[in-house]
């Protein structure tokens, strides 16, 4: 058995991508070639669904309101009417960083605004139609398909490495796994504790996804006050008592959006939620309390 593992930057991020393989049925070369295949998919993921990216099929969307549209794209859109549905509105792509001066790489943007402007948020108010994959916005309004793109991508890429013995997907933390490490066992991930700062919970993954949010990372500040990219859909930076929050799921989009939904809603309402889906989760809040699902190998230290 042998490791092969490939990093570089991608979505504005690191792309990392572990591919375990029997070295007697698949050489080095191969595996190359299998990686760039991949590669060549994320780097079309990019250019398609970036907001950063001038010419992107989202940025045109966003800037003329209406378009016929990928089936892929549609696809993408068709899972942020579901999740949208599925959390009453909390996950709502229609959400505009752009208008806190995030427009564009956070490592590379020069200046954050601290007053959001009001904007249309009803994404109810959306027109579409599945069999000519059209898709209408109304004045105001923008789409983001943030994280939920990188989870999706990540779930993909690992699905389809389906020749090698196991394989891990990290895009910016949007983690998905398929089969088994070089000792035949379940991939072990640290989850950083933004509490005690320290990686100490060891999330086990086998052909799953995980996904976690936060309010540590990305953050600036004007005054006496911070702000962070999460933003609720009624255009209010959260007061959350969440520090973090961790998701794993089968599909990393579902991952990604309901680690996203969780910060908004608060530990208690998150709770409920995530317990009334087939998922796993660890909350972590502010005061150091953890929440975890019952029933899952997730360990602290």
């Amino acid at each position: 058995m042998k490791e092969h593992k490939y990093l570089q930057k991608l979505m504005g991020t690191d792309f990392f991508v572990s591919i375990i393989v029997d070295d007697g049925v698949l050489d080095e070369n191969t595996v190359d070639d299998k990686y760039l295949e991949v590669l060549h998919l994320a780097q079309s993921y990019e250019v398609e669904f970036s907001r950063f990216i001038h010419d992107s099929a989202l940025s045109y969307l966003n800037r003329h309101k209406q378009s016929s549209v990928s089936e892929r794209f549609f696809y993408v859109f068709e899972k942020v009417i579901e999740l949208w549905r599925d959390t009453d509105g909390v996950f709502n792509p229609l959400v505009r960083l752009d208008l806190l001066g995030y427009d564009s790489d956070f490592e590379t943007t020069k200046e954050f605004h601290t007053k959001l402007s009001s904007y249309n948020t009803d994404f109810s108010q959306i027109s579409y139609d599945r069999d000519s994959l059209f898709i209408e916005l109304k004045d105001g309004q923008c789409l983001d398909f943030g994280g939920l793109v990188k989870g999706l991508l990540a779930h993909e890429i690992a699905s389809s490495l389906s020749d090698a013995c196991g394989v891990v997907v990290n895009l910016g933390g949007d983690i998905s796994t398929r089969g088994l490490n070089l000792n035949g066992e379940r991939f072990v991930f640290n989850i950083y504790n933004p509490v005690s700062k320290q990686y100490d919970i060891h999330v086990p993954l086998h052909n799953r996804s995980l996904a976690t949010s936060g309010e540590y990372k990305r953050r600036w500040e004007s005054g006496d006050t911070e702000y962070s990219h999460i933003i609720s859909a009624d255009q209010e930076v959260i007061d959350t008592d969440l520090a973090s929050a961790t998701v794993i799921a089968d599909e990393g989009y579902l991952a990604d959006a309901y680690a996203t939904t969780c910060m908004i809603l608060g530990s208690s309402a998150a709770n409920e939620f995530l317990c009334s889906r087939k998922v796993d989760f660890v909350l972590i809040k502010k005061d150091g309390v953890i929440m975890s699902s019952e029933n899952s190998q997730i360990k602290t230290s």
